[in-house]
């Protein structure tokens, strides 16, 4: 019965995904997406932290969060940003950063997190800042295409280095969830 929760979590959050897909490229309603996408963003830390608090974890469950995670953080983000900045050379850095991103969801599998003088470090830039594609895509300059390259270069070879990033011992649900939406309110005023 734990297994099932949690899976039900992380398919509602794939559901959300998917949905956030479809209205991009049907009937665009950014505040229906930006809705969804928080929920989906929500029930990828709620089921894990279930998992591990309940002791739930399944090879199937670390499959199907992988998966999630890949369309979550790298498909949403790129279909978003294509969306409103549609632009070839970025098509083509869109397609670095899901491939990259997707050996770099592959190394964390296996073995992206590492302990380090009592401290906790990501191998690898995590997929998850990819979310900053969104609210950088809803920005209204003549300026943005650049930001939005650069971002992508640094991401395409940030991801799967060797370099360390301090994972957080704030509830980075929290972080995210706060920096994601004033990132997009802020975005939507400019």
């Amino acid at each position: 019965m734990r297994l099932l929760i949690v899976n039900l979590i992380t398919l509602l959050g794939f559901c959300c995904t998917v949905a956030c897909l479809y209205l991009i490229f049907n009937n665009f309603n950014l505040g229906l997406i930006l809705v969804l996408a928080n929920l989906s963003i929500i029930s990828d830390f709620v089921d894990g932290f279930l998992a591990r608090r309940l002791n739930a974890v399944s090879n199937f469950g670390k499959i199907f969060d992988l998966i999630h995670d890949f369309f979550l953080y790298l498909i949403l983000p790129v279909f978003f940003a294509f969306y409103k900045q549609p632009n070839y050379f970025l098509l083509t850095l869109f397609t670095g950063l899901i491939v990259s991103g997707a050996f770099r969801l592959i190394r964390f599998a296996n073995n992206g997190i590492v302990l380090h003088n009592n401290k906790t470090y990501w191998i690898g830039m995590p997929v998850i800042y990819n979310l900053i594609l969104i609210p950088l895509s809803l920005l209204k300059s003549s300026e943005i295409f650049y930001l939005i390259c650069i971002f992508v270069t640094a991401s395409i070879f940030l991801m799967p280095s060797r370099i360390r990033f301090l994972k957080l011992k704030i509830k980075p649900a929290m972080i995210l969830l706060i920096t994601f939406n004033l990132l997009c309110l802020t975005a939507l005023w400019l």
